[in-house]
């Protein structure tokens, strides 16, 4: 009975908008022709940046412009997720750029600011 529903569903999703009646739509096709991959858009996502360099990369020119940063801004910013943002930030605090401002006891009330030049 599944494989009848995924079938079904298949075909709609072939008929492209297209009225799904007729014999000829129910033809399996071959499993070569049923694997080829579905075309898609190259563009990124909005607000997602693909390559980790190139994240690091808007990561600084984010602290450039903002100066101070919250995880959660970052992961909204570079379209990521939480715990890559992390790792982001981590990575620009080991080098120097950034520091951890700790605005309570509990970890999760900090940010991240562009540190100032001695």
């Amino acid at each position: 009975m599944r494989e009848l529903q995924n079938e079904l569903e298949r075909i709609v999703l072939l008929s492209g908008g297209q009225p799904v009646l007729g014999a000829g739509l129910f033809a399996r096709q071959p499993p070569a022709a049923a694997a080829a991959p579905l075309k898609t858009a190259s563009a990124p996502a909005a607000g997602r940046i693909p390559k980790p360099h190139k994240r690091l990369a808007a990561l600084r020119e984010l602290f450039a412009e903002r100066k101070e940063l919250t995880r959660a801004e970052v992961a909204t910013l570079l379209g990521c997720a939480p715990n890559s943002a992390t790792s982001y930030l981590r990575r620009l605090e080991g080098e120097g750029l950034i520091e951890r401002i700790h605005t309570s006891a509990a970890l999760r009330t900090s940010y991240f600011a562009l540190r100032q030049p001695q």
